[in-house]
């Protein structure tokens, strides 16, 4: 059996990990960023006490030789399984500053570009993902800002099976009494 060429994890299990870190930033503007190729998970952000954290002008995936048509996909067709994973009880009442900012990467030919679970205060602005299974999925990230009115501000989602899914782990009590069923209208 001979070495694949391309494929899931080609290159890395994990193309970088940070575990309860304060204040980093990963990769730069005006090419100074990182570029994690064939990983099984390109970048993982975990932890409890991770705030004020920057992912800025990456490239996580390669651009695949097809866009995305379909998820009957064979495995090796596909970079990376996740490209971004970031989970945790992120706060930003630690700081003045958000819990993570995403802003300028390229996100590429990856079963999940983009996953974010819990992560209050997160700010996404500029960023492509393109040719993803499934470009992003925000569960329970509060007051999530995804894109801005500025220049350069909004998100690329292109050819992607699914562009974006958020939803809300924990409903307040108005979005509670939004989805209360009255049993005469059932």
């Amino acid at each position: 059996i001979g070495k694949p060429e391309k494929g899931i994890g080609l290159h890395a299990g994990f193309g970088l990990m940070l575990t309860d870190v304060e204040g980093a930033t990963i990769g730069g503007g005006s090419g100074l960023g990182n570029n994690f190729p064939g990983a099984y998970i390109g970048m993982t952000l975990a932890g409890e006490h991770l705030n004020n954290d920057t992912i800025s002008g990456n490239t996580i995936g390669t651009a695949p030789e097809k866009p995305f048509t379909t998820f009957e996909k064979a495995p090796e067709e596909y970079d990376s399984v996740i490209g971004i994973l970031s989970v945790g009880l992120f706060s930003p009442v630690k700081t003045a500053g958000h819990a993570m900012t995403i802003e300028h990467n390229t996100i590429q030919g990856t079963v999940i570009g983009l996953t974010t679970n819990s992560v209050k205060g997160l700010q996404m602005f500029g960023n492509t993902l393109e040719n993803n299974a499934f470009a992003m999925f925000d569960s329970g990230s509060g007051g999530a800002q995804i894109g801005g009115s500025g220049a350069g501000q909004g998100n690329s989602f292109l050819n992607n099976g699914i562009g974006l899914l958020e939803s809300n782990e924990e409903p307040s009590s108005g979005e509670l009494n939004q989805a209360t069923v009255n049993p005469e209208d059932s």
